[in-house]
């Protein structure tokens, strides 16, 4: 009983963390950098409980962080972002293609439901709008543009799970024996 509520308190302590950090980045210009540091704290919750306590700490903190921060385009690209972190805990028992396979589908089907309700939600088509010089460049061929866009950003996703993974080296190098006491 000591360890679940342990495995709660410091839970919290991380959806607390996560929300200040998230609150602080909408903020200042430094949003995306907010979320993904967000999204590695979460990660934590997986070291100390698992599966089921990452999912539950994640859904929480999306809850708390769509009632504190006013800003819905931002909160909605952190729940994105963050229910990556329980879906890359779940999918650690397969084998490391069909962890590769369902990471890279989980981002291109995130993304693409990001992009869709920042275009009609929203009104603001994030690739055309955010890339000015590549306009400049390739002029009206939007086609091209999302390409390469979307080339960039399975790369970008890749580099982006590449420092998650040495995070989560580093995670357990350092605090491995605290975890497992838990």
């Amino acid at each position: 009983m000591i360890n679940r509520t342990k495995k709660i308190a410091y839970s919290g302590l991380i959806i607390a963390l996560v929300v200040v950090i998230l609150f602080l980045g909408n903020l200042v210009s430094s949003e995306w950098t907010a979320i993904f540091v967000s999204s590695f704290l979460l990660w934590i919750t997986y070291e100390i409980g698992k599966v089921n306590t990452c999912f539950a700490t994640t859904i929480v903190a999306n809850i708390v962080s769509y009632l504190l921060i006013p800003r819905l385009n931002y909160v909605i690209t952190f729940t994105f972002v963050s229910l990556y972190t329980p879906l890359r805990a779940f999918v650690q028992s397969y084998n490391y293609l069909v962890q590769w396979i369902l990471k890279f589908a989980y981002f291109n089907v995130a993304f693409t439901l990001w992009f869709f309700i920042n275009l009609y939600l929203f009104k603001f088509n994030v690739i055309i709008d955010s890339l000015p010089r590549l306009l400049s460049i390739f002029g009206n061929n939007h086609a091209l543009i999302y390409i390469l866009v979307i080339s960039g950003l399975q790369v970008a996703f890749f580099v982006y799970e590449f420092f998650f993974s040495k995070y989560e080296y580093l995670l357990r190098k350092r605090f491995g024996e605290f975890f497992e006491k838990i």
